[in-house]
């Protein structure tokens, strides 16, 4: 089931990055007009009001952060790399929407998310609720508690995390993540 819900994201996905493969600079409609009012390129990260924001958050993955956490979940829980990653994948997306909002604008629209006059972090935010969809539509466990997870097990989990993988998540996540950056992500994952 957790590689069905996989399979069906990157087929949906590739399948209309086919039918879009267009220059970043598109008409997106509404957000287009709104990107030029704000003077941001296609691909420019929003202000995230982190001084250690980095140049080329562009070229990086959206949410490693959620990869890199998942295998903690995995031997913490005993659920696949799959169920771990459906599970986070909203949240992590969440707290990197303000990094590369115009990234997220089009995976929304790849998803077949309405987008036109919205702003950009509304358009940006339809990605997420389109994943959240998929997912609960597929009949997917949507939060850490339905893999017996707890609150008490959030400072083990972060602190293996960012002794093993803090350099990792430094270099390939598009925001900046702290540790408690990332408890707060699995709280609101609880």
């Amino acid at each position: 089931m957790n590689v069905g819900f996989s399979f069906a994201v990157a087929r949906r996905i590739s399948g209309v990055a086919e039918e879009h493969t267009q220059v970043a600079s598109e008409d997106m409609g509404g957000v287009q007009s709104e990107k030029a009012a704000y003077g941001e390129g296609a691909d420019a990260p929003a202000s995230t009001g982190d001084s250690r924001a980095h140049e080329n958050q562009g070229d990086r993955p959206l949410s490693l952060c959620s990869h890199f956490t998942d295998s903690f979940l995995v031997s913490k829980a005993h659920i696949s790399h799959g169920a771990a990653l459906t599970i986070l994948l909203p949240y992590v997306m969440e707290f990197n929407l303000v990094a590369v909002p115009n990234r997220y604008i089009k995976i929304a629209e790849w998803l077949g998310e309405q987008i036109s006059g919205l702003s950009v972090m509304n358009g940006a935010y339809k990605s997420v609720e389109a994943v959240r969809r998929m997912a609960r539509d597929m009949g997917m466990m949507q939060r850490l508690r339905d893999v017996g997870i707890s609150e008490a097990d959030i400072p083990q989990i972060v602190g293996d995390l960012f002794r093993l993988k803090s350099r990792l998540i430094e270099i390939y996540n598009p925001r900046n993540a702290a540790p408690k950056d990332v408890a707060h992500i699995l709280k609101a994952a609880l």
